[in-house]
C-alpha cells in the first residue's frame, strides 16, 4: 500500500491529466445546424426533420448563398 502523500500526488496527477487531455476525446457527437433552414439537427441524422434536406459534412447549397 502506498503512503497517503504519494497516493494524493498520484490522484492529483491523474486529475490534471484528465482535465488536460479528457476534452480531446469526445464520446458523443454534437448536434448540428441544418444548412437549409437553420434548425438544430441530431448529430447522427442523415436528413433534417423540419425541411427534409440532406445533411452532409459540407453542403453545396451553403456555399451558394
Amino acid at each position: 500500500m502506498l503512503p497517503p502523500r504519494l497516493r494524493w500526488r498520484l490522484e492529483r496527477w491523474r486529475q490534471r491529466w484528465r482535465e488536460t487531455f479528457g476534452g480531446l476525446a469526445r464520446t458523443e457527437p454534437k448536434p448540428r445546424i441544418c444548412f437549409s433552414c437553420g434548425c438544430l439537427v441530431g448529430a447522427t441524422e442523415k436528413t433534417c426533420s423540419y425541411c427534409g434536406a440532406r445533411q452532409s459534412v459540407l453542403s453545396l447549397g451553403f456555399f451558394q448563398r
